[in-house]
């Protein structure tokens, strides 16, 4: 996935594993530079304040009730504050 390739060498540094799990029978027509960008940011953050060692894990996945692709990006980092959006 474009985007993971862009943050592997930051992951290694912190002994971070990464994982990708993305349906192989998706297909969608998008901007492929403009989502390997968004992924990559949220990448970044994640691998960011994710401790040394830690995992980071990503998902795509059809929902066919929504007609939309999901993809779900998730991490053991610090995470932030419920409060924070305010």
């Amino acid at each position: 996935m474009m985007g993971v390739e862009a943050v592997k060498p930051c992951s290694d540094f912190k002994t971070n594993k990464i994982s990708v799990n993305i349906a192989t029978e998706l297909v969608v027509a998008i901007d492929k530079f403009a989502i390997s960008a968004v992924v990559k940011n949220i990448l970044d953050n994640a691998i960011k304040f994710t401790l040394f060692g830690g995992w980071v894990r990503i998902c795509a996945s059809e929902d066919k009730d929504e007609d939309r692709i999901v993809i779900v990006i998730k991490d053991n980092g610090v995470g932030m504050k419920k409060n924070s959006t305010k």
